[in-house]
């Protein structure tokens, strides 16, 4: 899914929408595997940052390792999805020699980016549940080197976020809102995002502010963090 082509415009413009990354099929088993997790509590709701406007529930997950047994069953969705998530890294590197509309330090930056080493499912609830506009790596954010290099927000290169939502329709809200990264307009709308099943979108995660709208209907998503490959 992740071209070359894809890569030249994630590069150019910060961002990219790709559909059909997964299937229909493969997109409602992993939404079978979101729903057996909410029912069996796997999912949690951050009181403290529910406060200051993350209203999802979410849980830390990864890709099934071989030593953990054999692959459940109801698991096998979510497994593919954790799969893509990583495999973007992985073609990223492949093909960013590609863009050459990044300053020296970027394109390097690129050039090692790292498969995520979690990834988080997230559920808004159908009662309006939202994200206030944010950015996944905040240079002003005080605490973002805090942590382990690597997992730290200030790692953060790229946001990867897949989506599980079949026949999303307008009035469901729900939205991922993408603001400008120019100087002086980032405060203005640059696109609404609806979160359609199978759909991948890419965006560089200390450039762009965005938030999830108001949302009317149960709305799934897997995000990860592309980050900096640590330091040798």
């Amino acid at each position: 899914s992740v071209t070359p082509q894809v890569v030249e415009q994630l590069g150019r413009q910060g961002y990219v929408v790709l559909d059909g990354v997964l299937t229909n099929q493969q997109a409602h088993k992993a939404l079978e595997g979101c729903d057996m997790m909410l029912r069996n509590g796997k999912l949690q709701t951050l009181r403290q940052q529910f406060a200051l406007g993350r209203q999802d529930s979410m849980m830390v997950l990864d890709e099934w390792q071989d030593a953990w047994g054999p692959l459940p069953p109801e698991f096998e969705g979510m497994n593919l999805a954790c799969q893509v998530l990583k495999a973007s890294a992985a073609a990223i590197t492949q093909h960013c020699d590609v863009d050459n509309t990044k300053k020296e330090e970027d394109t390097h930056k690129w050039a090692d980016v790292c498969a995520p080493a979690y990834m988080q499912l997230a559920m808004y609830a159908k009662t309006g549940a939202k994200y206030v506009r944010h950015l996944d790596n905040d240079p002003l954010d005080e605490n973002n080197k805090e942590g382990t290099v690597g997992l730290r927000v200030c790692d953060r290169v790229i946001t990867a976020l897949l989506y599980f939502n079949h026949d999303w329709k307008e009035e469901d809200g729900g939205y991922l809102r993408l603001y400008r990264p120019e100087e002086g307009r980032e405060e203005e709308v640059l696109l609404d995002i609806e979160p359609l099943a199978g759909r991948l979108v890419l965006f560089e995660s200390e450039r762009f502010f965005h938030e999830v709208l108001p949302t009317y209907r149960s709305r799934w998503a897997l995000s990860a963090w592309l980050t900096a490959a640590p330091p040798q």
